[in-house]
């Protein structure tokens, strides 16, 4: 619960700063952090990751929920507690953003580089190129992702 509440205080310093960027480029916002996230586009991902980071199994609460198989119409008792484990790892979606922030692309010569050639620096641009270009991450990540998909 602890790692949950720091991650969320973190995800809100994460979009303030993200806010603070958009105005010092000239984007006029409010004061107000919610109103900012809606007037900036950045609501839906805010909203987004919070449900990601939400799901967290509860100490002491303990309860079956009941899936039905729809094939054979059988149904089986799953504990919320491994239900609500399992939905922890939508956390690696995290992943590529961490990967993105610590690429050699976001520093400032990246930044010029980007200018030069027209294209922008974006999460998804960085992992493409870290995924072509970079075999210690590649396989850092399918390593990450081998063992998490495997405990699931």
């Amino acid at each position: 619960v602890g790692t949950t509440a720091a991650a969320l205080c973190y995800l809100y310093l994460y979009f303030d700063a993200m806010i603070k960027v958009r105005r010092a480029k000239g984007a006029l916002f409010t004061e107000s952090f919610l109103h900012s996230l809606i007037r900036s586009g950045l609501w839906s991902w805010f909203v987004f990751d919070v449900c990601v980071l939400l799901p967290q199994p509860i100490p002491f609460i303990h309860f079956d929920i009941p899936v039905q198989n729809g094939l054979d119409k059988d149904v089986f008792l799953y504990d919320s507690d491994a239900i609500l484990t399992s939905l922890m790892f939508l956390r690696l979606l995290f992943l590529p953003r961490l990967v993105s922030a610590y690429s050699v692309l976001r520093s400032e010569i990246g930044h010029r580089a980007s200018r030069f050639f027209g294209r922008q620096v974006d999460t998804w641009m960085v992992m493409r190129v870290t995924l072509t270009r970079d075999l210690p991450t590649l396989l850092a990540l399918t390593a990450v992702l081998l063992i998490s998909g495997a405990y699931v």
